[in-house]
């Protein structure tokens, strides 16, 4: 039987929480399998970092690791963390992966890793009553990326009448905001990216529609025939459009093509990143059948070939194998 390769892993989403993997977490994927190295003085064979930090150069250096030994794993998109897509960077790693990424089904991407919820509760979750109005559940982000979302995000809260927010950081003080953009605002520069001041907009205001965080996301949701799901940015698909499905909502989607990922259109109405057009989605929103929706929800989320695509397990399966993979 081949020794299993030990694999370090680090980076700024591994989930370790000291040395112990969060639950549920691709961490403790491995640690199951008996092939997570929890220490970089340790004689792992691989490293995998999900997402970039600074600390990997010096992880790889103590571990003797050539970059055909090293993955790096993009969690975040570039608007959240620009050092993950630095080509410099880049030539550390022999791979990288995109969760989520436009590109799923190609050798450089994976779905994103999904707690599959039952059938039971996805029927109890179906079955609730719902509210008329939209349903928003986002933390309050920002950045001075191109392609960011968050401003969106922001605009929508304030020009739509009939949405309630949840999420956290919506009533933070204007001193807190003011270092989270001196922090995005550095964070640009030295990723030699032109900040761009629209990362701004609507950033110091005040959004006292705000529920504040919730316990439990799907429950929420559940109670709101539609949900505004905006992505941080286009470049990939989040937990958020299935998150919302799994709540029985009908989406109002910005984000990238839902169909490239196998959701159908017919589940989704997606939106361009504008105001106007996200306020076009929902009018026609209003006019779905919310029992035909249901019916066709149904069908879709208790396929096999649909939760194999999603289930956490499966993509950290997928995900393994091609760190394991040779070039």
């Amino acid at each position: 039987m081949e020794a299993k390769k030990l694999i370090f892993l680090t980076g700024v989403n591994s989930n370790l929480k000291g040395h112990e993997p969060a639950f549920d977490s691709f961490g403790q994927f491995l640690l199951d399998r008996g092939l997570l190295s929890l220490s970089v003085d340790s004689t792992a064979e691989q490293l995998v970092c999900i997402d970039y930090a600074p600390s990997v150069a010096k992880e790889i250096q103590k571990l003797g690791l050539s970059s055909e030994n090293c993955t790096l794993v993009h969690m975040e998109p570039s608007v959240v963390l620009p050092a993950n897509y630095a080509r410099y960077r880049q030539r550390q790693f022999g791979k990288v992966i995109t969760v989520g990424g436009i590109s799923s089904h190609d050798s450089r991407s994976v779905h994103w890793p999904l707690l599959w919820p039952s059938a039971s509760n996805l029927g109890k979750l179906h079955a609730t009553e719902r509210d008329e109005r939209v349903v928003l559940v986002s933390g309050n982000k920002m950045s001075f990326i191109k392609g960011e979302l968050y401003s969106l995000r922001r605009k929508a809260i304030k020009n739509l009448k009939n949405l309630d927010l949840y999420g956290t950081q919506w009533d933070s003080k204007c001193v807190s905001r003011l270092l989270i953009a001196l922090k995005s605002l550095a964070q640009a520069a030295l990723s030699l990216k032109l900040p761009r001041l629209s990362g701004l907009y609507l950033w110091f205001q005040d959004y006292p529609k705000s529920k504040g965080p919730v316990e439990d996301k799907l429950q929420t949701m559940a109670r709101y025939k539609y949900a505004l799901v905006i992505e941080n940015s286009a470049e990939y698909m989040s937990e958020k459009l299935m998150e919302s499905l799994f709540a029985g909502c009908v989406p109002i989607y910005v984000g990238p093509d839902p169909g490239k990922y196998g959701i159908p259109r017919e589940l989704v109405i997606l939106a361009q990143p504008s105001l106007r057009s996200i306020q076009e989605a929902l009018l026609q929103a209003e006019g779905w059948n919310m029992n035909e929706f249901h019916a066709k929800l149904d069908t879709f989320l208790t396929s096999s070939e649909v939760r194999d695509l999603w289930d956490h397990k499966r993509v950290y399966e997928r995900l393994l194998e091609k760190i394991q993979k040779s070039n």
